[in-house]
């Protein structure tokens, strides 16, 4: 008979929840320092999550120097617990898997920035993911036609007049690329709160000017397809001469 598997909890983030894993693998490290006053120990296991087989490395690391007491007055370690590809710390959309306007060659670039921005965050990176909000703005910009020399005001005057953003997206995006600036250039470190704001600007920003607009496309191919298959109405049958005194 075959062994099975030890299975262990673990946050899958695929299934974005604690799920059964399957430990495939484990590797235990210890140490201390030279006086043996000070002892680590770091557990490493290779997960696969029950539920939809996604794999992961887990690591889980204690010492003697971070534990707290509980109710009975027993001493317990704390943990601290680390996954690699790092826990999910925003769900992208889910058009996102499949790529923004993937008819578009020239679309590469801004998929690769999106990818990074969102492993930036994954990993809270709090500055990154703000400078990465605008460089994608910047790009997504560049691939509507507006010219990457024009400051962020112009581009964003551009986009309205060709209508792909609204006076109130404006106005949103405008705080989009302030806080990016800041994040460069001004110290400023955005909190979680701060960033989740500016993701939803930007991915609505995304979703209205690429997605939107390839579905409608995409549907109106459909459309045009039924339109073709609808057999034509018949020709009307001529009035005969009776039906002409009739209506005289």
């Amino acid at each position: 008979m075959s062994e099975v598997p030890e299975i262990t909890k673990a946050f899958c983030s695929n299934c974005r929840g604690d799920r059964n894993c399957y430990v495939k693998g484990l590797h235990n490290e210890s140490g201390d320092d030279a006086d043996g006053q000070y002892q680590w120990y770091r557990r490493w296991h290779i997960l696969q999550c029950c539920g939809c087989d996604d794999s992961f490395v887990q690591t889980t690391f204690t010492d003697s120097e971070t534990y707290d007491h509980d109710e009975y007055g027993d001493i317990y370690s704390i943990p601290t617990v680390e996954r690699w590809p790092a826990k999910s710390k925003r769900q992208s959309p889910e058009w996102f898997n499949y790529g923004i306007n993937p008819s578009t060659t020239d679309s590469y670039e801004l998929n690769s920035a999106l990818r990074e921005l969102y492993g930036a965050l994954d990993n809270d990176l709090s500055v990154l993911s703000a400078i990465g909000v605008r460089t994608v703005f910047d790009i997504a910009s560049e691939l509507l036609g507006v010219a990457s020399s024009l400051p962020f005001v112009k581009k964003l005057e551009k986009l309205a007049e060709g209508n792909h953003i609204t006076e109130g997206d404006k106005e949103h995006l405008e705080v989009l690329i302030e806080a990016g600036s800041a994040a460069a250039h001004r110290g400023f470190r955005p909190s979680p709160s701060d960033l989740d704001v500016l993701m939803s600007t930007l991915e609505n920003f995304l979703y209205s000017s690429f997605v939107l607009p390839a579905k409608q496309a995409a549907h109106a191919k459909k459309v045009d397809k039924v339109k073709k298959n609808v057999p034509a109405r018949p020709p009307k049958a001529p009035k005969s001469t009776k039906d002409q005194k009739t209506e005289n």
